[in-house]
């Protein structure tokens, strides 16, 4: 348990007599007839036949035995987070599972009250159950903070990358518009475009020529592979391999992992000689036929 839920020795004492407490089937009807009486709830359970709700009742039942016999235990605590995850995905906010917190934990506390115990017994064993109760509802609220957390980041990275595409989009139409003086420095600028504002390492368009290969027309970024490449031969454009017929019908193609991708495999080790890991190829169309190929790398 973490720092926020030390137990002192009277409150322990308390736990111990909660080793073998057993929620009685009233406060869990009690849960689920106040859970029933919400628009959420209704929502939620929606569907639930009575054998549903049964299953429920049972898996709540034994979520708190685990708690009252042993809360540390690692099992129960991923029980307990992945209860919140469940929360998260059906759309259970904090503030309605709060709510139902409280039906059950003040339900449990009442009934511990009307035991016949001594005064001077009770308090501690109520001071454990409600620190206990405010542990497990800790946990269930990180298991659901930790998905939505994790949803939102990358909600956050798709925002990134359209704003990334957005950017280039408009970065290469008014080009354009600008740039009419020749096809190289159209593509020259295009290239600039992409490595500022995409992030890409290095961009290049290539001729595609059917017997020399892919010529080299335009470059921005790590070009020392365009230039060690080259002190090759001409790149064929057969070296594209399963990537060939793909390009040709006019899709990009993406390679995460060059080191592993058959697609690149004729110039692979040149592009991991420059720290070169994923590409992106885009085929460029003139007249119908693949003129240049573009390569983000």
């Amino acid at each position: 348990m973490n720092d926020h839920f030390i137990f002192d020795s009277s409150e322990k004492e308390g736990l111990k007599k909660l080793s073998g407490f057993k929620v009685p089937p009233s406060i869990l009807e009690k849960l689920i007839s106040y859970i029933k009486d919400t628009e959420k709830g209704r929502e939620v359970f929606r569907g639930f036949t009575e054998k549903d709700l049964e299953r429920l009742k049972a898996g709540i039942s034994r979520h708190l035995e685990r708690l009252f016999k042993n809360p540390e235990d690692q099992e129960f605590i991923e029980e307990a987070k992945a209860i919140g995850r469940t929360h998260a995905k059906r759309g259970v906010s904090p503030s309605h599972f709060l709510g139902g917190f409280s039906v059950l934990s003040s339900s449990i506390i009442f009934e511990l009250s009307s035991r016949d115990l001594e005064c001077e017994n009770l308090k501690p064993l109520v001071m454990a159950t409600l620190r206990l109760l405010c542990y497990d509802a800790s946990l269930i609220l990180d298991g659901y903070f930790g998905l939505v957390r994790d949803d939102l980041m990358r909600a956050y990275k798709e925002i990134v990358s359209l704003n990334r595409i957005y950017q280039i989009i408009k970065e290469i139409n008014k080009l354009t518009f600008e740039e009419r003086s020749s096809i190289r420095n159209l593509l020259e600028s295009a290239c600039e475009i992409l490595h500022n504002s995409g992030g890409f390492p290095l961009v290049w368009v290539g001729r595609v020529d059917p017997e020399k290969g892919l010529i080299p027309m335009a470059a921005y970024g790590e070009t020392g592979y365009i230039k060690d490449m080259m002190n090759l031969t001409l790149l064929p454009y057969r070296e594209f391999d399963t990537g060939l017929d793909a390009l040709s019908k006019g899709k990009i193609v993406i390679i995460e992992d060059i080191e592993k991708d058959e697609k690149l495999k004729g110039i692979s080790h040149k592009a991991l000689k420059f720290g070169l890991r994923s590409a992106m190829i885009i085929p460029v169309f003139v007249d119908d036929e693949v003129r240049f190929l573009l390569l983000s790398l």
